[in-house]
């Protein structure tokens, strides 16, 4: 029953069933350890016909041993030469299909050898020396099936002819004794082709999961070389699309101060209140679209990574200042209030670039703000201080609030 029991193959391990060219990738890996393993099964099959030999001297001719022993040397020679020949083709996986099948023949060879033996050297009445011959022909059957077991075909070829014979010539005795000895040993032959069998199928599992290992690697290698090329042409994208913006941005810039300068010059020589108003309608777009146009500077140049922060210690109160005496027209064109709370902090940052955020802050609080104002003050709490800008307006829709933090 240990032999049966011995070797069980994994849940769900039935690769070459699920998968033919899984399956075929993994009977031409093991036709390759067959061939790998030529000197051990020449050894093996030697040194249990030396065994035998030695145990069964007495019972035959010396020439009819001579020449059994010839017969596997000579098999094994030709597996030799087979193996040579094998290893100088260095055949692909899907042509080791045939080499797999010389080889089980040779083991068909060396099977019927070694059942031919059986038969012959079985001394009728000699129950020690049939006790001996058993012994010897199961053990080299048992000591062989992890080199046999590799190939199936290769297994079942060398164990049906080695065993089947003396099971049957143990029968043919005919009495109770030896009737029941042949039902023992043909009991003991389906443990070993079961054990075999299953042997055989738990490295053809091992290998499967090696190989989809492997193509799970190279798939993901795969995967990665893409994605590294995705990433790169999108890098690419990104600095033309900066590279445009600054271009574009700077371009535009250029007519949009000209037509600045001549609406101030517009400003001076007209008197009447209605062409005044219009005017200062027109400044104000104006100085709108170069607020835009700087954001828009500085995006293309932070995207570019062209911005370099030069840190000073400043006070916030003439930041502050600068952002009242910019946006208090646009804040009173629209009937709102702005309140910059006053402070006497110092911060150490850049200025340009504190001044450039405040004030998109604060361009954005107005443009969203129907009624009431915008306030701007320090908050004090233990830690870093924090400037707020704070608004009357709509505020971000609950829907679109976690896309906003998330891009921020």
């Amino acid at each position: 029953m240990m032999l049966a029991t011995a070797v069980r193959l994994p849940a769900g391990a039935a690769p070459t069933r699920t998968d033919p060219a899984l399956g075929a990738r993994v009977r031409a890996e093991q036709i390759a350890t067959l061939f790998s393993q030529w000197r051990r099964t020449t050894v093996s099959m030697l040194l249990g016909a030396s065994i035998l030999t030695a145990v069964m001297w007495a019972t035959a001719p010396p020439l009819a041993f001579a020449s059994w022993l010839a017969a596997i040397a000579a098999n094994q020679a030709w597996r030799y030469r087979l193996t040579c020949r094998y290893r100088a083709a260095v055949p692909e996986p899907q042509q080791r299909e045939r080499w797999g099948h010389a080889w089980a023949l040779g083991s068909a060879l060396a099977g019927a050898l070694w059942g031919a033996a059986a038969v012959a050297l079985f001394v009728r009445g000699d129950i020690g020396h049939q006790a001996l011959l058993i012994v010897c022909l199961f053990g080299v059957v048992l000591g062989g099936i992890d080199l046999t077991a590799v190939y199936r075909p290769s297994f079942y070829g060398f164990v049906l002819p080695a065993l089947v014979p003396l099971i049957l010539r143990v029968a043919f005795e005919g009495d109770q004794v030896h009737l029941f000895l042949a039902a023992v040993m043909l009991v003991v032959l389906a443990f070993v082709l079961r054990f075999g069998h299953n042997l055989n199928a738990l490295m053809a599992h091992s290998l499967a999961i090696r190989y989809e290992n492997v193509d799970l690697i190279r798939e993901l290698q795969a995967q990665t070389i893409a994605a590294d090329a995705a990433r790169a042409d999108a890098e690419e994208a990104n600095r033309g699309k900066t590279q445009f913006l600054a271009a574009a941005s700077h371009d535009l810039r250029q007519p949009l101060h000209a037509m600045g300068l001549l609406a101030a010059a517009l400003s001076n020589k007209v008197r009447e209140p209605e062409v005044l108003d219009i005017v200062g309608s027109i400044n104000l777009s104006v100085e709108a679209l170069e607020r835009l146009f700087s954001a828009l500077m500085d995006i293309s140049k932070l995207d570019a990574g062209a911005v370099a922060p030069a840190r000073a210690a400043f006070p916030l109160s003439t930041l502050f200042a600068r952002v009242e005496r910019q946006f208090a027209p646009l804040a009173a064109s629209r009937g709102l209030r702005l309140t910059l709370v006053p402070t006497s902090m110092w911060i150490d940052s850049d200025p340009v670039l504190v001044e450039r955020i405040l004030a998109n802050l604060v361009g954005n609080a107005l443009n969203y703000t129907e009624r009431g104002g915008t306030v701007v003050g320090v908050r004090r709490r233990p830690g870093p201080y924090r400037i707020d800008v704070g608004d009357s307006g709509g505020g971000i829709a609950p829907p679109h609030r976690q896309r906003h933090v998330d891009e921020i």
